[in-house]
């Protein structure tokens, strides 16, 4: 058997930003540029080479899997589809009750009680309980994950895609759900996307990541009104503009 060593990839490479609590960072590139792995190390589903992920002023990479465990309470993720991230053999009561029942005491009636707190907070309710996925619609069940990624009270949750497998009607209520979630519950988001339109819509602050590298960062108005980096400029102008008067090929 023969191998050979061609050199070595960074997926990610210098990335440094801080996300201010309660407030939305955007984080957005193309496919393969290192968004989604710079959500799993942030989780530490993956294992960076080197470097610090603070979170509440603790390098959660120097934690013990003890002490790491405890930490994930506090961080939670809704990922992109909808039809993937859900366990097609358990209820949705058992799928929303699962943390619930590693991280904290609640059993029977009360964890009932506290899953459907969390379905109406999605606006769905007690009568999804017992319903398994499939019978749900797409957005129906980023819904029931985002319902899975409050159960705790989290301080920060990571959005990695989490509408770009949904129709646009429905994209803009999950939206406005997560709008109106982090105002209630005082969140922190960091949102991951390719889409511009959306990352425009719910962030306050945005990076421009390419090849693992960001590119450049700033308040999100700024970034679409006044972008430097001629990565974000092309971004930019190859948004649709959604005026029938405007032509699309622009100089």
């Amino acid at each position: 058997m023969f191998t050979r060593t061609i050199g070595t990839i960074k997926a990610v490479d210098g990335v440094n930003f801080s996300i201010a609590e309660g407030s939305s960072f955007g984080l957005v590139g193309e496919s393969g540029s290192g968004k989604s792995t710079i959500a799993r190390v942030l989780l530490r589903l993956e294992e960076p080479s080197f470097g610090q992920v603070r979170f509440n002023g603790v390098d959660i990479l120097r934690l013990s899997p003890e002490e790491m465990r405890r930490r994930r309470a506090e961080m939670q993720i809704v990922f992109q589809d909808p039809y993937a991230s859900l366990n097609p053999r358990l209820t949705v009561r058992d799928i929303i009750a699962e943390p619930l029942v590693i991280h904290t005491d609640l059993r029977g009636e009360k964890l009932t009680a506290r899953v459907v707190e969390l379905l109406e907070l999605v606006n769905l309710g007690r009568q999804h309980l017992y319903r398994f996925p499939h019978e749900f619609s797409g957005g129906q069940r980023q819904r029931i994950g985002i319902a899975r990624a409050l159960a705790l009270h989290p301080r920060l949750i990571i959005l990695d895609e989490p509408t770009s497998a949904l129709d646009v009607s429905v994209q803009a209520q999950i939206l406005n759900l997560l709008d109106d979630l982090q105002k209630r519950l005082k969140l922190t988001y960091l949102f991951i996307s390719h889409d511009l339109g959306v990352i425009r819509y719910i962030c306050d602050r945005v990076a421009l990541i390419y090849h693992g590298k960001i590119v450049e960062e700033g308040a999100t108005e700024q970034i679409f009104t006044a972008p430097r980096a001629e990565y974000t400029q092309n971004l930019l102008a190859a948004m649709p503009i959604p005026d029938p008067d405007v032509s699309p090929f622009r100089n």
